[in-house]
């Protein structure tokens, strides 16, 4: 159950990190190289890193020594 949840955050983080590089290669196309592309690239990638590093201490603190 709780490595389920934890493939769940990780699974999440892939999709918001993949979600950031279409969001960076659609302003690219637009030719939008502004800071605020750029700025929500960023956020989009920082969030995906947040949800892995989450889902890994879940895994760790309740399922790999439980």
């Amino acid at each position: 159950m709780v490595e389920k949840e934890a493939y769940t955050e990780v699974s999440y983080s892939l999709l918001i990190f993949s979600l950031g590089f279409v969001a960076f290669g659609i302003s690219k196309l637009l030719a939008l190289e502004t800071l605020i592309s750029y700025w929500m690239a960023g956020v989009l990638v920082f969030l995906s890193v947040m949800t892995c590093v989450a889902g890994l201490v879940h895994y760790w603190r309740y399922g790999q020594f439980k």
